[in-house]
């Protein structure tokens, strides 16, 4: 490939002195032998190949063939890791029954997979010293690179959104080690959502240990406190505390970081307190336990009942009882729902089973109990408004848990709850109505009467007489209104820890509605809560802002809040610069958090 045309000192001579080595090198290089050279070779590679060409041939073959079974084993992972399968059974024995979920899901692909089929069967059960990449380790090695992908993805999202808001809950695992998760909400993109971090062990329900760990978590990440603008916990007193607790803590750190109430949370205390107001209340909710206890201890009552609610014609589809859970107020709302649509076929089924002579003697005069207890008013009148209540306190706990939903909708769903209850007041006569109609009773239970001993008074004391009141409203003022009245007493002090962070972002929802001043003047609040935040432009960008989403307003999706769908269109008509405080504090409303629902859905799986 030389050539005697051009002698240099690189073909000749060869260097004794190196100081002008690199003029002699560019020299070479831009020679036209040089390139002549260079490009006889590349054809002749070409053309003949290289002497490592199989070597590389192979090399790629090997990639190809080992990133093929990768695939196929990530996917199986990532499959059983959404759904909360376990991957590893006794043994990792190909074939084997108890060789766990990984390996037999791989097992079930290879009778369609020609590939894995014959790579299973190569190297399946080959022992140590020959790779498969189907052992544990492999797999264990694959979920942990998975999963520092994803926790690399999350905290990349919430460093690049600024601002964000934690919610903290704690539970026993099965080791009975404490587990304190920590669940993210901030911006990613157009859009606020919620992610799970990590579970931090051994914090105990000490609120300095728990705050200290989680400073722990935010400075491994380089997580600046400082952005925090939220935290939701439950009611505990560790976490919630005023003085002590774990969020007064994270506000001496950082004031802006707004404690907000875990709605959700909140409102199954509202229910709670409610269902312990009257002994009555209590007496109805064991009711419906017993019903379940009763045909759930026995299949042919179990199936008798199923029988008897297949002939309701009002409805296609069978509700069976359900049971009174502690912690689930759904379950609740459901027990009473079957209530209500089978209480005929429900009634008649106790009445069968309490004349059928074939039974026990227990299970006729339990059986009869519980008829007796369905034929009485008072019964008919709780299950109905109780369904009513229960339903309505249900459909806005389901909202209230969306991880997407906002801090002003959220209250505007607990208001509007607490005008549905304080309507249901003027309601008894119709829940009255009601209960007759599905007890076939009009009369309520009659009770004893104590009359009081004359004789033991003193002489001269004339005891005054006490007005009686007509059964129904007996009735009505010890066993309904005093529910009415806890409920909305309940949610009226609920209301009150939300109403402060709702009211400095309320002027977005009635963006198109308040004057050009009453803008500014919120605008001018809210910069004085978030001045390091906003400066005195937002008070000038308001009003444009409002002249200029009234172009785009009749695009809002239905089921998007006027906030989301403000700071949506900002992002997607490139218009940012423009209304970068607006976009700053529409940011920081969306990212606060509402309930800490996501965290407790972490310990589900």
């Amino acid at each position: 490939m030389s050539s005697t045309s051009l002698r240099t000192q690189f073909n000749t001579e060869r260097f004794s002195n190196w100081k002008n080595s690199n003029e002699r090198l560019f020299e070479h290089e831009t020679s036209k032998n040089h390139l002549n050279a260079f490009i006889a070779f590349k054809d002749r590679s070409t053309i003949l190949g290289r002497i490592d060409v199989e070597l590389q041939k192979q090399m790629y073959q090997e990639k190809c063939y080992w990133k093929m079974v990768l695939t196929r084993l990530v996917s199986v992972i990532k499959f059983l890791c959404k759904r909360g399968l376990a991957l590893r059974g006794d043994n990792e024995l190909i074939g084997s029954q108890s060789n766990g979920n990984y390996l037999s899901l791989l097992e079930l692909i290879a009778e369609y997979d020609e590939f894995l089929k014959k790579h299973i069967q190569e190297t399946g059960n080959c022992g140590s010293g020959k790779t498969n990449y189907l052992s544990s380790t492999i797999c264990e090695e694959l979920i942990k690179c998975m999963g520092n992908q994803v926790f690399n993805t999350i905290v990349s999202s919430i460093r690049k959104s600024k601002y964000f808001s934690i919610a903290v809950d704690s539970t026993p695992d099965e080791g009975h080690v404490d587990q304190l998760t920590i669940v993210f909400r901030f911006m990613e993109g157009p859009n606020p959502v919620e992610r799970f971090l990590k579970f931090l062990p051994n914090q105990g329900h000490n609120a300095q240990k728990m705050f200290e760990g989680i400073m722990q978590v935010l400075e491994e990440f380089n997580l600046d406190i400082k952005n925090c603008r939220g935290q939701s916990y439950d009611n505990a007193s560790a976490m919630s505390g005023k003085y002590n607790g774990l969020q007064s803590k994270i506000i001496a750190e950082n004031s802006l970081a707004t404690w907000v109430p875990c709605a959700a949370h909140s409102l199954n205390l509202v229910g709670k307190a409610a269902a312990e107001c009257c002994s009555f209340t209590i007496s109805f909710l064991n009711f419906l336990e017993e019903i379940y206890v009763f045909f759930t201890s026995s299949t042919l009552r179990y199936n008798l009942l199923i029988e008897n609610l297949k002939t309701n014609e009002k409805k296609t589809n069978v509700l069976v009882p359900k049971r009174i859970s502690t912690t689930r107020w759904s379950c609740r709302a459901d027990a009473t729902k079957v209530l209500v649509q089978g209480y005929p076929q429900i009634k008649s089924t106790f009445r069968s089973f309490s004349k059928d002579l074939n039974e026990l003697p227990k299970t006729r005069h339990e059986s009869n109990g519980l008829y007796k207890k369905m034929c009485q008013l008072e019964t008919g009148i709780y299950c109905i408004f109780w369904h009513e209540i229960l339903d309505g306190l249900n459909a806005v706990n389901k909202i209230l848990q969306s991880p997407t939903l906002d801090l002003n909708n959220a209250v505007v769903c607990v208001k509007s709850l607490k005008c549905f209850i304080d309507a249901q007041r003027d309601m008894f006569s119709v829940y009255e109505e009601k209960g007759k109609i599905i007890t076939d009773s009009v009369d309520y239970v009659k009770k004893r009467n104590l009359k009081h001993n004359i004789r033991l008074d003193p002489l001269g004391n004339k005891s005054s007489s006490n007005v009686e009141l007509k059964p129904s409203e007996k009735f009505k003022v010890d066993c309904f209104l005093p529910v009415i009245d806890q409920l909305s007493t309940s949610i009226n002090q609920r209301l009150k820890a939300y109403e402060v962070i709702s009211d400095r972002f309320s002027f977005f929802s009635r963006l198109y509605e308040n004057s050009y001043k009453e803008l500014q003047e919120a605008a001018k609040q809210l910069v004085k809560v978030y001045k390091d935040d906003l400066d005195e432009l937002l008070c000038v960008e308001i009003v444009h802002f409002a002249e200029f989403m009234k172009f785009y307003s009749s695009s809002k999706p239905t089921q998007m809040s006027n906030e989301h769908f403000m700071y949506k269109t900002l992002i997607e008509k490139d218009v940012y610069t423009a209304f970068s405080n607006v976009a700053v504090a529409l940011r920081i409303y969306l990212v606060i958090m509402i309930t800490n629902c996501s965290g407790e859905r972490t310990f589900s799986f």
